[in-house]
């Protein structure tokens, strides 16, 4: 029997109208129902067997009946090119990359992602990866389950998608579903509504209503599901549940991140497995006073090694007492923590943890000008003194003393989450000999914040005694803004520091610097005139020092000339110049 050209079969399927529904030969429903119960290449196999009968029953119906061919059946050409397609469909879903064990698929295609992604050298040839033509339609989204047989929602049909879940058996399920990139259908429905093979379920939906459609879909039980992700649009609000959502129990769940969802503490499923935690709102009220249905969810987490609270935290805190043990919270395992919130939100409830000293910290003050008043520097300085209350009792001596201090100005572009478009102002501070900031700052900025007070501030509530290298800068912001630190503010911040090695002024006004360090009367009466010690490099980056040179200054600092170097800056040092 000759084998039939490709051509031939790629002219059979051109025409088809995937609207009517034809029914399908009894050789054909056969070929599949026998196939069901075979290893994937035998049902392979079988159905190219199929598909080569299939051509010659259509070579038939157009009277091109091909010699040694006898009874061809009596289809027209549409039914046979519809089953055609069908049986491709299969063909599809069984072929060499369906059939890649999910881990080694998922390896491959990450890797293929990156390289296709990185930035190449101009020496460097992009990488060679029979993957990547597909990455395209792999965008993020995906229908993953952890059996012989793998589907992408993205990339296959959703005739494909429903053969690839119906063969999937009982095996866990990975479901990731994002608007725009495909719609939602059937086989989420189903693959939802069996709750007890969920192993991953990552949802964003365009609004809470749509939301509450997908998740409407779940079973009350989740006793395998391990990562859970919802997403919702920017509508405000709180979310109106389903009825028994999840209430039989995640007892498996590490991961949760709930974004925009309007889902109230004392909804939101939990588990002593979870080790990741991510809560953002867009109102600070969305979710109101819970400040006991807080405590009570963070007390069932032990194991908990990452928390970010965006406009999540109950703003009754003050209500209750922190001295009452019994409502203490203690998280052992915390690594990082993020929190974003009013500065009095944050004031009232830090009161109530106790997290390990080696946990880094990034704080961001949510306080608006316009809405809840100036930004309030005393209601900073208590969060800073709590923070040290809070870490108390573990690690080694000298593990919270500041040993690098980096002070910026930023403009933070429209793309920001938290502070979008907005002028900000961001502390971060090394502790010991780690490698990255243990504590970090992010400040709204308005013409009320006073740089001098916070810098006071944070001089009083840390320990600056071993600190030895200071950065200023004032990045990505206007050029015409200044970030201004006085000579006052030299003298109380930085005045006897006896380790301070390295200053480094970015963009900064440094006329009070150098008068600050210059042996002067000026500096005499200021009583800085000694209060650096071990200073031996002083790097400035974008200095406009015509307009230094016009406020009188003579271009020498502590006695050693000003150096320029090549980026516009200038290097100085009591112990020499450095570049």
């Amino acid at each position: 029997m000759p084998k039939p050209e490709a051509s031939e079969l790629t002219k059979s399927t051109t025409s088809i109208n995937p609207s009517l529904p034809v029914a399908l030969s009894d050789a054909t429903m056969k070929c599949l129902e026998e196939g069901k119960q075979l290893r994937s290449s035998p049902f392979l196999k079988k159905i190219q067997r199929r598909l080569l009968e299939l051509e010659i029953e259509l070579q038939a119906s157009r009277g091109e009946e091909p010699e040694g061919a006898v009874g061809a059946m009596p289809h027209t050409s549409h039914d046979l090119a519809h089953e055609v397609r069908i049986l491709k469909e299969h063909c599809n879903c069984l072929s060499p990359i369906g059939r890649l064990p999910l881990e080694v698929l998922t390896k491959d295609l990450c890797t293929a992602h990156i390289k296709r992604n990185r930035r190449l050298d101009d020496d460097e040839e992009a990488p060679n990866n029979p993957i990547d033509p597909c990455l395209p339609r792999l965008e993020s989204v995906r229908f993953a389950m952890s059996s012989p047989l793998w589907s992408d929602i993205s990339y296959l049909t959703p005739r494909v998608m429903e053969l690839a879940f119906s063969r999937s058996g009982t095996a866990p399920l990975e479901i990731v579903f994002i608007p725009g990139k495909h719609r939602f259908t059937d086989v989420h429905r189903k693959a939802l509504s069996q709750t007890g093979r969920l192993l991953s379920v990552d949802i964003e939906a365009r609004s809470k209503h749509a939301l509450r459609e997908y998740v409407s879909c779940f079973s009350r039980s989740a006793p395998i599901l391990e990562e859970l992700s919802l997403k919702s649009g920017t509508d405000l609000g709180r979310w109106t549940l389903p009825d028994g959502l999840l209430k039989g129990g995640t007892p498996s769940l590490k991961y949760l991140s709930l974004i925009r969802t309007g889902i109230p503490w004392s909804k939101i499923p939990v588990s002593s497995q979870l080790t990741h935690l991510t809560l953002n709102e867009w109102d600070m009220i969305t979710l109101g006073g819970e400040t006991e249905a807080v405590l009570a969810f963070l007390k069932q987490t032990p194991l908990l090694r990452y928390l970010s609270l965006s406009s999540s935290l109950p703003y009754d805190a003050l209500c209750y007492e922190p001295s009452d043990s019994s409502l203490i919270v203690t998280l052992p395992a915390l690594q990082e923590m993020r929190l974003h919130e009013l500065s009095s939100t944050l004031m009232e409830f830090l009161p109530f943890l106790r997290i390990p000293a080696t946990t880094k910290i990034k704080l961001a003050f949510a306080d608006d000008s316009e809405a809840f008043g100036v930004i309030d520097v005393e209601a900073i300085g208590m969060v800073l003194g709590t923070l040290k209350r809070i870490q108390r009792g573990s690690g080694a001596a000298g593990s919270r003393m500041v040993t690098k201090f980096h002070f910026s100005g930023w403009f933070l572009d429209e793309d920001d989450d938290d502070f979008e478009g907005e002028e900000v102002l961001y502390a971060s501070f090394w502790f010991g000999e780690d490698l990255d900031p243990g504590l970090e700052l992010t400040i709204a900025r308005d013409e009320s914040v006073n740089v001098d007070g916070l810098l006071a501030t944070f001089r009083k509530k840390l320990d600056f005694s071993s600190l030895h290298s200071f950065t200023l800068s004032n990045t990505w912001a206007p050029s015409s803004s200044k970030f201004a630190v006085s000579g006052g503010a030299w003298r109380i911040v930085f005045g006897s520091l006896p380790l301070l090695r390295t200053v480094e002024l970015n963009r900064s006004w440094p006329t009070a610097f150098i008068l600050a360090t210059h042996p002067s009367s000026v500096a005499e009466k200021l009583g800085v005139g000694s209060g650096f010690p071990a200073l031996t490099t002083i790097v400035w980056e974008e200095i406009d020092w015509c307009k230094v040179v016009e406020e009188g200054d003579d271009g020498e600092l502590a006695g050693c000339p000003l150096q320029a170097c090549g980026s516009g800056g200038f290097y100085g040092g009591s112990a020499g110049a450095t570049g």
